[in-house]
């Protein structure tokens, strides 16, 4: 019996942890993430987040049906079967989705800061024509 009590103990604490880095991903612009290695059954995001002004580096490596999470130097396996390849299999996809999301903000900020460019860009062609214009006319006088 204590088996059983050992192994549902290690599997809520798989799921709290998994449920902490879902719910840190939910958190907004303090979370930063990359995919550095990719591989047909592998992958390596690097996750970087700020709470209560701490700073915080999570990396997460999922190799096969094995999740390998280290934060800070704390280093957590996952066996990847049943209800836990499920829920993994959800925070790998958001995961992408971040990095998908942040894609989007940062060729949206691109696109802005182009914009603005030509924008000055406009305003002083149209200030050396007004200043042309007016020095050529006090030239002719």
């Amino acid at each position: 019996m204590n088996k059983v009590v050992g192994k549902a103990k290690l599997l809520k604490q798989d799921i709290d942890l998994t449920n902490k880095y879902l719910t840190v991903l939910d958190a907004g612009e303090s979370v930063h993430v990359r995919l550095v290695h990719e591989t047909i059954v592998y992958k390596r995001y690097i996750m970087d987040w700020q709470q209560d002004v701490h700073g915080y580096r999570t990396v997460i490596e999922f190799n096969g049906s094995v999740v390998k999470i280290t934060e800070n130097g704390f280093v957590h396996m996952f066996d990847a079967t049943g209800y836990m390849k499920w829920k993994l299999g959800v925070l790998r996809r958001a995961l992408d989705n971040k990095i998908k999301s942040q894609n989007k903000a940062y060729d949206k900020a691109a696109k802005k800061q182009e914009r603005a460019q030509k924008r000055t860009e406009n305003v002083q062609k149209m200030r050396d024509a007004l200043a042309k214009f007016v020095f050529d006319q006090e030239k002719d006088k």
